[in-house]
């Protein structure tokens, strides 16, 4: 428990304690006395409770900035995909949703061994559906917000999509050339 928690509590207590004991011994104080009393005891519990706001308040925006701040592409991947066989993965390109309210998805290109995409294929339950590259008008339209270098139809003539859906705010999508060893990734969460 913080300082400022027990200082809070220990005024409380005290203040609790004084009127207990002018309500047993009224005689004991002064009207005046009580009064002044009181008000300091109950000024010092509004500043520790005022400190003690400020101190939390200070730590949760300092982690909301930390959490909110660039990420490594290997600490994304990770959250994502958990850790990668080692030297197995190389990002090309990242757009990273540092905002959820603001940014609709994470998006990442991504050279990989393709023993690397058959490990996350196996994390959770994808859908898999083939397209080819003329397809690629239709499916491209569902990702508005997409950075200029996102363009999976270039992976070649046809293409897998693989799409986890956690639920109707957190769609993950891959798409994978036929060789498994270059994809793109939009992880869209709101």
């Amino acid at each position: 428990m913080a300082f400022s928690s027990l200082l809070l509590i220990a005024i409380i207590s005290v203040i609790f304690l004084f009127i207990l004991l002018v309500s047993v011994k009224p005689l004991l104080f002064s009207k005046n006395r009580i009064i002044v009393i009181l008000s300091c005891l109950f000024l010092a519990g509004i500043i520790v409770f005022a400190f003690s706001g400020i101190q939390k308040l200070s730590r949760d925006l300092g982690r909301i900035i930390k959490n909110t701040g660039p990420k490594s592409p290997e600490t994304i991947y990770s959250i994502l995909f958990e850790n990668p066989i080692e030297n197995c993965v190389t990002t090309i390109n990242l757009k990273d949703q540092v905002l959820p309210i603001i940014d609709c998805c994470i998006w990442m290109e991504i050279k990989l061994c393709p023993e690397e995409l058959e490990r996350i294929l196996k994390i959770k339950k994808y859908e898999a559906s083939i397209y080819s590259n003329a397809d690629s008008v239709n499916f491209n339209n569902s990702f508005t917000e997409k950075p200029a270098w996102w363009k999976p139809q270039n992976i070649g003539d046809s293409f897998l999509k693989f799409t986890f859906r956690k639920d109707q705010n957190h769609v993950q999508t891959i798409f994978s050339g036929k060789d498994s060893t270059h994809i793109f990734i939009c992880d869209l969460a709101n």
